[in-house]
């Protein structure tokens, strides 16, 4: 199974950037709010999602590869 940060879905550069930044919007959100819990599910939330879509993000792979199919 695909781990979800590597599905084909995140591998524009702008999708990754759109999804951290509504994380941020929330943050910010939950910070003027005052809501504490709230707040700090947010702060785990956006700091897994720049993490994992921005600092250690890996294209995924494709399985299409023909070089290694022989004809018969």
């Amino acid at each position: 199974m695909t781990p979800t940060n590597r599905h084909p879905w995140f591998a524009p550069l702008y999708r990754r950037i759109a999804v951290v930044a509504v994380c941020l919007f929330w943050l910010a959100l939950e910070a003027y709010g005052g809501e504490q819990v709230w707040f700090y599910a947010a702060v785990g939330i956006t700091g897994y999602a720049v993490w994992a879509l921005l600092i250690s993000y890996k294209a995924p792979t494709t399985d299409n590869d023909s070089s290694d199919r022989t004809e018969e």
